[in-house]
């Protein structure tokens, strides 16, 4: 006798959804199958562009492209090598190599030398100086960097990065006025760009208009809810207004969302002392120290707040 079970409609809505889960990651794993057959494809389709014209810089370069997009980086250093050897000319192929160097290899020194080399060969490169400016940001030469920023934004007055990026610089050299205004840019020019908002709200708050930057802050949390630094900012803010209780609130966000983040369980612990809530206090300060960060509790340690 074969007996048939009747599924509840509890069951069928359950399996219907697993099958859903497994069609997608089915469709999934095709699409990373045939993302890879086609980057392989396309480095054939240069090893013969290559092989038919050895002389050809743009083969060499376009090949390296295409290793770069492969994770294959060093592969894709050594293409830009011969195709400059076959075309010392060619400004984009040093540009690529700096972006190579740059993103992937973490070799600032030697993608600087390769942006000032696409530079002088072609002046009006805009990303060029756009990408140079952010390796001296890295390299905390935020003055050059502020330079070639300005190119950049003198020959495209609407990059947004470029005025974002020079605001930060700007930031680093205690400059906070000149920040907020190249924040206001970037955002004029980029409503939804979230990180903007959050910075403002840090040089708003440089300034000590702190509820401005908590109007920043919520409107950073608005476009991005898992934007954990703008909760940690924010109660920041709140609490040089003197508003432990929400600025508290806005620790526990952070945390939730990072739970790492040892200046925000620092900073909850130290409100909760002032609060009188010792336990919870010395509780957040020891957590500190247990994730790496034990600067607070030691102070609290010899303080005799905690024990």
């Amino acid at each position: 006798m074969i007996f048939c079970r009747r599924l509840s409609r509890s069951n069928r809505e359950g399996e219907g959804i697993m099958r859903k889960i497994l069609l997608f990651l089915v469709i999934i794993f095709f699409w990373f199958l045939l993302s890879a057959q086609a980057e392989n494809n396309e480095i054939d389709e240069w090893n013969r562009a290559v092989n038919a014209n050895p002389s050809s810089a743009d083969a060499y370069n376009n090949r390296g492209i295409a290793y770069g997009n492969l994770n294959q980086h060093m592969k894709a250093i050594q293409d830009y090598d011969k195709a400059i050897e076959l075309d010392p000319g060619h400004a984009v192929i040093y540009y690529n190599r700096g972006v190579a160097y740059d993103v992937h290899l973490k070799q600032p020194k030697k993608a600087i030398q390769d942006y000032d080399k696409a530079i002088e060969l072609s002046p009006d490169l805009t990303i060029a100086y756009y990408n140079r400016g952010r390796v001296y940001s890295k390299l905390k030469q935020y003055k050059r960097a502020i330079q070639d920023f300005d190119k950049a934004i003198e020959l495209n007055s609407d990059y947004t990065n470029a005025y974002y990026n020079r605001g930060v610089a700007y930031v680093h050299l205690n400059q906070p006025k000149r920040a907020i205004q190249d924040y206001d840019k970037a955002i004029e020019l980029s409503p939804d760009l979230t990180v903007a908002y959050n910075n403002r709200g840090i040089a708003y708050g440089d300034l000590n208009q702190h509820k401005r930057a908590i109007q920043d802050y919520d409107k950073a949390i608005e476009l991005s809810p898992g934007l954990t630094m703008a909760y940690y900012n924010r109660g920041n803010a709140y609490l040089r207004l003197k508003q432990p209780k929400r600025a508290i609130q806005g620790y526990d966000k952070a945390i939730k969302l990072s739970p790492g983040l040892t200046m925000a369980y620092n900073n909850r612990g130290v409100v909760n002392i002032l609060l009188r809530k010792i336990n919870r206090g010395c509780s957040d300060l020891k957590k500190a120290c247990e994730l790496g960060e034990c600067r607070v509790w030691n102070i609290a340690i010899n303080k005799s707040w905690c024990s």
